[in-house]
């Protein structure tokens, strides 16, 4: 060892068998959950898109305070309440009490209320993968891999190294479905198919595209496989709207996959950045490799790793969300400036306003 980063907390003298079952702790997890967001069972489709369940837990030592040697026995429950939502919950593995919570989606744009209110069926004979050419929200035409069923074509990209072979169970996946403008709250999507390979959507033509450049840009610089390190699906969910069934001003990682909103106040559709794409993905790289909480300082360092990957992704320049926002909304005419911090304004109350310095 040459060197170590973190801190130390003297061995606690607890019980470290549990009271409590993981079960037990996860419907706690769950009923409280509900309070805070919309909780749907999952159904079998969205089973196929979150294989590990709707919550997932682990037995941890729990340090509340980080400047005290106090100690728990707890579970770490994350809880998946929605097809959207990710939260994290740290629950006594005696008593049930929830000793900690958070909502860990990751959004692009963090004043977004302020702005408001202001997997596949195939046939047996595929003809496998093949191209496609698609007008994007830039209006630059762009050369898409799609897949040919036999019957239909789908915005499914099978052509990578790290496809897995097995269509019947894809791995190594680039796919983009289309939430058909459902709310957080009820949320539902279909693939996004054509007849005859020609593609008119420009949101979806723009998100599949962008994965696609995303992906590459991992693997051709830093030598990672897929998001996840290891030939992960990559997938992108368009055309979804907020809580309210309202148009949505943001985009999203939500500890799995990209959701994107089509606008509505600040921006035009997010699936048009490819920055955005890159700082949504790059959240995916965060939660597999330091997992930093979203709350906090780390998750100020996880916002900020996002956004570095964003720029190092699209090369044009500083800027972050130059291609989608409205300068009504942000004056500077970016969501964020890495070359120039405060991005415009004075203060945090300013629309885009970062500040230079931790003091």
């Amino acid at each position: 060892v040459e060197m170590m980063n973190g801190r130390y907390f003297k061995t606690p003298d607890i019980e470290v068998k549990p009271t409590l079952n993981e079960v037990t702790v996860a419907n706690k997890a769950i009923e409280d959950v509900k309070r805070h967001a919309a909780f749907k069972v999952f159904s079998a489709k969205e089973d196929k898109w979150y294989k590990e369940g709707q919550t997932q837990s682990e037995l941890i030592i729990f340090h509340k305070e980080v400047d005290s040697d106090e100690a728990q026995l707890a579970y770490h429950v994350t809880v998946r309440p929605n097809l959207i939502q990710r939260w994290e919950y740290f629950v006594d593995a005696h008593t049930g009490v929830i000793l900690d919570k958070y909502n860990h989606t990751c959004t692009l744009n963090h004043n977004h209320d302020k702005h408001r209110h202001e997997h596949h069926s195939h046939a047996s004979d595929a003809f496998g993968p093949t191209t496609a050419s698609g007008v994007d929200l830039g209006g630059s035409s762009r050369v898409i891999n799609t897949y040919d069923d036999g019957s239909k074509f789908i915005m499914l990209d099978l052509t990578r190294p790290m496809y897995n072979g097995n269509i019947n169970n894809p791995e190594g996946a680039i796919v983009t479905l289309d939430m058909q403008q459902s709310n957080l709250s009820n949320p539902s999507y279909v693939e996004i198919t054509s007849s005859n390979n020609t593609w008119n959507d420009q949101v979806a033509v723009s998100a599949h595209y962008h994965a696609g450049l995303v992906y590459e840009y991992f693997t051709d610089t830093h030598n990672r496989n897929s998001i996840n390190g290891s030939g992960g699906n990559i997938v992108s969910f368009i055309h979804i709207r907020d809580e309210n069934g309202q148009p949505f001003d943001n985009a999203f990682w939500n500890g799995q996959y990209i959701f994107y909103g089509d606008g509505n106040q600040a921006f035009s559709p997010l699936a048009g950045a490819l920055d955005v794409a890159a700082h949504e993905f790059s959240h995916g790289v965060v939660s597999n490799t330091a997992n930093l909480e979203y709350r906090g300082e780390s998750g100020a360092i996880n916002e900020s790793m996002a956004d570095v990957f964003g720029v190092m992704v699209d090369r044009d320049d500083w800027k972050l969300g130059e291609d989608i926002v409205f300068t009504s909304a942000f004056p500077s005419g970016a969501l964020r400036d890495l070359q120039n911090p405060n991005n415009g304004g004075s203060s945090l109350s300013d629309p885009g306003y970062q500040p230079m310095h931790v003091n």
